[in-house]
């Protein structure tokens, strides 16, 4: 942050609590409103940021840990894409060698208006 946008940030935060005209003694008393009415503003900024929460879908505990470490719209996100996996079916699974898995999975995709459903084969190979 430069020294020009430090100041004037601090400027905003004063701004209706005191003037030039303020003493030392007001100042006192007018700082710590300031701090208080910032404190309130961040207690009410919390409440509707809670009220505003997409709610979870399912009791995954997952689920809820995503929605309290993500913001509102990653959360969505990442909400989308794990109910996604819902439509992923297991079709088949060969050992080639060793440790190293193949995996065929089936990816039901939902398309268009109306809605139908679209399968995608997929293999994924673990080692």
């Amino acid at each position: 942050m430069s020294t020009t946008q430090r100041v004037e940030s601090i400027h905003h935060f004063f701004k209706g609590f005191m003037n030039a005209k303020t003493t030392l003694l007001n100042f006192v008393k007018k700082y710590t409103r300031a701090l208080d009415h910032r404190a309130n503003a961040e207690k009410v900024a919390t409440v509707n940021d809670d009220k505003r929460k997409a709610r979870v879908k399912s009791t995954s505990i997952l689920e809820k840990h995503f929605q309290k470490v993500y913001n509102d719209t990653k959360f969505r996100e990442v909400q989308h894409e794990c109910f996604s996996l819902m439509y992923c079916l297991p079709k088949g699974e060969i050992h080639l060698s060793g440790h190293v898995t193949k995996y065929t999975i089936e990816d039901r995709i939902q398309v268009g208006d109306p809605v139908h459903h679209v399968s995608k084969e997929l293999k994924v190979v673990l080692d």
